[in-house]
């Protein structure tokens, strides 16, 4: 198959492939069907030789009393243009030949063909380039050995053999342009699956996917090509904010402080001024702290370190919560419906449940509802809610609803990461405001 291998176009191959198989395929079923066809008119010719020297034989039994002495006129009575006898007598000696009535010349009969007669009932044979069938009728006296042409069998044969042998032709060259019709429209799409691919691989997202409302594999496909790259687009998008959103939320800080130090170093700052210019210096270190214990916590969880799981007061947590955000001036309103724990690592849960507060609290300037019902920790804020159109990326790390407000956009990313490594729902309702539902 070596030359199948140098074979460089893979449509090539594939028509050449089921060109070949077809041709296999056509061949067999015609040697077959010949084959089938040749046994069958066989068959056909030992029943019709039969059929002909019943009646002789029974004539001949009733009438004559020594069936040697009539062999020629048994011969005479049953040869016509196609079939003509022999017969032997009971030692296989032979008594009379015959031959057909448009010949003058008996069939020459050889010491093989004899022996056929006499070891075989019915068969057929060759001489002089001519085929035969015979059947062997044995009597008390004798073998009648009836002998008929096999040149219309033959016939028939070689006109079906071309029969099919052009209808072969013409099934093979219809099925070699279906086939390459069929292929050509398959590995069009494989085409475009590679161009697609070489794309993706290519950096190069900016691509043109045929929409496919198709049910099979390749309408599969593409719908799924067209859903990863404009979730790549969208990854890429997010990372490309990311970038410039920690360029710029890391550089504000550290920009005021270094100013401020750089200040304070050169004496702008006089003595009763410096506690508040370091009060905001801490407060900027404060807000790089968070940045970083954000990234630090979702590497972290990404990560599958193992974590600690225990039994959580979940009441006890959020009242903790309530009371480090009421520093904040911010009214949290408790709706606890149960007293039940939870197992649980205390402190991822609490990271979770801090960032879905923060999250509230950044869009609404509302009360908030902290909610606990046994199965669910839930937080309810009363702001604008969120767009049903961002509602699938909300979860994405550095993902942001709103441009203009603060943040890595980390915090849900961290909350759905403690969902996931305690196997929790997590939901969201967008109803009179967003609520936040974290479900064991």
């Amino acid at each position: 198959m070596l030359w199948f291998k140098n074979i460089s176009s893979f449509r090539l191959k594939l028509i050449t492939l089921f060109s070949v198989l077809v041709i296999l395929s056509m061949g067999f079923v015609a040697i077959s069907t010949s084959f089938v066809l040749h046994k069958i008119l066989i068959n056909y010719m030992y029943t019709y030789l039969n059929n002909q020297a019943k009646p002789v034989i029974e004539f001949y039994s009733i009438y004559s009393n020594d069936l040697a002495k009539e062999a020629k006129d048994m011969i005479d009575d049953i040869t016509s243009e196609n079939i003509t006898a022999v017969v032997l007598s009971s030692n296989g000696g032979v008594l009379s030949v015959g031959s057909f009535e448009d010949s003058e010349k008996p069939i020459p009969i050889n010491n093989y063909i004899l022996s056929l007669f006499l070891k075989k009932p019915m068969g057929t044979f060759e001489e002089n380039g001519e085929d035969y069938a015979y059947i062997v009728k044995k009597t008390k006296d004798v073998y009648f050995v009836v002998i008929g042409r096999l040149r219309e069998i033959n016939k028939v044969i070689k006109q079906f053999i071309y029969m099919l042998t052009v209808l072969t032709i013409g099934v093979v060259v219809f099925s070699v342009l279906t086939i390459y019709t069929i292929l050509n429209k398959i590995l069009k799409q494989l085409d475009d699956i590679t161009r697609i691919s070489e794309n993706i691989y290519a950096g190069n997202m900016d691509i043109d996917i045929p929409d496919s409302s198709s049910s099979d594999e390749f309408g599969i496909m593409f719908r799924a090509f067209k859903n990863m790259v404009e979730k790549l687009n969208n990854t890429i998008k997010i990372q490309k904010n990311f970038i410039a959103d920690v360029s710029h939320e890391f550089k504000t800080p550290i920009s005021y402080i270094k100013a401020q130090i750089e200040f304070i170093l050169t004496g702008v700052y006089q003595e009763d001024e410096m506690f508040d210019v370091l009060k905001k210096v801490y407060k900027q270190t404060d807000v790089l702290s968070k940045f970083t214990e954000d990234l630090l916590a979702l590497a972290r969880l990404e990560s599958n370190i193992p974590i600690s799981k225990t039994e959580v007061d979940v009441v006890s947590l959020l009242n903790q919560l309530k009371e480090e955000f009421s520093i904040q001036n911010r009214n949290i309103i408790l709706d606890i419906k149960s007293q039940d724990t939870w197992i649980a690592d205390p402190h991822y849960l609490k990271i979770a449940v801090k960032n879905l507060l923060e999250n509230a609290i950044k869009y609404s300037d509302k009360d908030i509802i902290l909610g606990y019902t046994g199965d669910c920790i839930y937080v309810k804020d009363f702001g604008p809610g969120i767009p049903e159109e961002n509602l699938p990326y909300i979860f994405e790390r550095f993902y942001r609803v709103s441009k203009d407000k603060r943040g890595l956009g980390l915090g849900l990313s961290i909350v759905k990461a403690v969902a996931q490594v305690h196997n929790f729902n997590l939901k969201v309702e967008v109803k009179d405001g967003t609520t936040f539902y974290i479900c064991k």
